[in-house]
C-alpha cells in the first residue's frame, strides 16, 4: 500500500477518524460520557525519523478558537490561558 501523506499527518488523520467514531458511540449511551481527547490522543504514536511521533495536544483559547500545539510543548491551563479540549468541544 502507498500513502501519499507525511507519517504525522497520516496518523493525525487516523487518530481524528477514531475520535468521531469514539463520539459515535458515546452518542449513543442514555448517560453523559467525558471523554479527555488529549488523554486519548497520547496514547498513540509512531516511529518516523528515528523518533517517536505523537498526534498534537488541542486546546481551546477564551475566544473558543482552536488551537493545535505539537505534544512536545508543555501545556498550560489557567483561567486566563487555554482549556483542555473534551468530546463535547470536539462534536
Amino acid at each position: 500500500m502507498n500513502v501519499v501523506m507525511e507519517k504525522s499527518s497520516h496518523l493525525n488523520l487516523m487518530t481524528m477518524a477514531l475520535l468521531q467514531t469514539c463520539s459515535y458511540v458515546i452518542d449513543q449511551m442514555p448517560t453523559e460520557v467525558t471523554v479527555d481527547i488529549n488523554k486519548s490522543l497520547q496514547a498513540f504514536s509512531i516511529e518516523g525519523d528515528g523518533e517517536s511521533i505523537r498526534p498534537p495536544s488541542w486546546t481551546k483559547s477564551e475566544d473558543d478558537m482552536v488551537v493545535i500545539a505539537p505534544s512536545t510543548l508543555p501545556q498550560t491551563t489557567s483561567l486566563a490561558g487555554p482549556v483542555p479540549f473534551n468530546m463535547d468541544d470536539y462534536c
